[in-house]
């Protein structure tokens, strides 16, 4: 998650993913692009 920004200075291993968003929507920004990596992404639908 992005909440990992500040801290990168003082990393050993630098992640190899950080997402956009923090928090949640950092958790579901990843759990999408995870499941869009595997093929298993759900349909978008439009509101």
């Amino acid at each position: 998650m992005a909440n990992v920004v500040p801290f990168l200075p003082g990393m050993p291993t630098l992640p190899a993913f950080i997402t956009r968003a923090e928090g949640g929507a950092g958790f579901a920004e990843f759990a999408d692009a995870l499941l869009k990596a595997r093929g298993d992404a759900p349909e978008e639908h439009a509101a």
